[in-house]
C-alpha cells in the first residue's frame, strides 16, 4: 500500500531504530509496546502516517556479521509463543545461508567471467 512505497527508500543507519539496533547488536529483540522503548524511530510512524504498536526484529546471520534484519510490525504479543520465535530465527537464519550461497555463486561467476578473458 501506501506505507510500503513511502518506506521503499528509507535507510535507517545502523543502530538506529529498534531494526537498526538488531542490525548492530546481531540479537532478537521483541519489543511488546514501541512507545515505551527508546531505541523506537517514531519518524518512520510519522512518515507513513500509520500507528506502529509491537516489533519483533530478527538479524539475518552469517558467520560472525549480520547480513540485514526481518521485522514484523504490530503482532498480538499474546499469541506469539516462543515455538514460533524459534521458528521465525530458523528461518532468517536459512534465509542468511540463501543470500551468503547467492552470493558466493555470484562471485564464482564473476570470477569464471574473469579467467575466461
Amino acid at each position: 500500500g501506501t506505507a510500503s512505497e513511502t518506506l521503499k527508500n528509507v535507510r535507517l543507519k545502523v543502530g538506529e531504530g529498534i531494526a537498526g539496533w538488531v542490525a548492530k547488536h546481531g540479537e532478537r529483540l521483541i519489543v511488546p509496546d514501541v512507545y515505551t522503548d527508546p531505541r523506537f524511530a517514531k519518524r518512520i510512524d510519522e512518515m507513513t502516517k500509520l500507528e506502529t504498536r509491537s516489533i519483533i526484529c530478527v538479524p539475518l546471520r552469517s558467520k560472525l556479521r549480520v547480513l540485514g534484519v526481518i521485522q514484523l510490525v504490530n503482532v498480538h504479543m499474546e499469541h506469539f509463543t516462543d515455538q514460533e520465535t524459534f521458528f521465525l530465527q530458523s528461518l532468517c537464519d536459512y534465509a542468511a545461508i540463501a543470500i551468503e550461497n547467492a552470493r558466493s555463486v555470484e562471485k564464482i561467476q564473476e570470477l569464471t567471467i574473469t579467467d575466461d578473458c
